[in-house]
This record gives structure tokens, C-alpha cells and sequence, in this order.
């Protein structure tokens, strides 16, 4: 349990290979299943897919600066943050 509000930003799984599409694909089908009040994704390389079914209210960047500038304005003091993602993305860069 968490007082605050949860944001969760995930991260390109760049190291999957052949399987990255398919494994993208299974992880935006389950997004809204987990309980975030903001959902965020980063894409360091454009995907062969869409995101179906709405995406389960998940908001995409291909742009770490334009995360991280929508991270300062939507993230409060009590918020919980998740940085999740392959070590590519660099996800640290929305501190900077």
C-alpha cells in the first residue's frame, strides 16, 4: 500500500533479439492489469506493432527529454516512481 500516487515508467527490453516485438507485444496486452496512476513507456527504436487495446492508458516516448520533462510536471512530492527498463535506455537520464 501506498499513500501517494504510483507512476510507473517501463523501459525498451532492447537486449530480447528476434523475440522483442513478441515480448513488447505480451507486456502492452497485460499494462492494464497493474494499478499505476500514470503509465509511461520509453522506445529508444520505432516497434513493428501497434499498441492494442489502448495500450492500457500508457503514454509512449521515443524522446528521454520530452519524458523527462513530462515526469517534472505530472510527478509530485509522495508520488512513487518505477524506473524499469533494459540498461540501453539509460532510464536514469530523467534525473539529470
Amino acid at each position: 500500500a501506498w499513500k501517494g500516487r504510483k507512476v510507473l515508467v517501463l523501459g525498451e527490453m532492447m537486449e530480447l533479439g528476434g523475440m522483442r516485438d513478441t515480448e513488447h507485444e505480451k507486456l502492452f496486452s497485460r499494462i492494464s492489469d497493474i494499478k499505476a496512476d500514470r503509465k509511461y513507456f520509453f522506445q529508444a527504436a520505432p516497434f513493428e506493432f501497434t499498441i492494442g487495446g489502448g495500450g492500457g492508458g500508457i503514454i509512449v516516448f521515443d524522446d528521454i527529454e520530452k519524458l523527462k520533462n513530462e515526469l517534472e510536471k505530472e510527478c509530485r512530492d509522495g508520488d512513487l516512481l518505477l524506473l524499469k527498463g533494459s540498461r540501453a535506455c539509460a532510464l536514469e537520464r530523467v534525473f539529470n
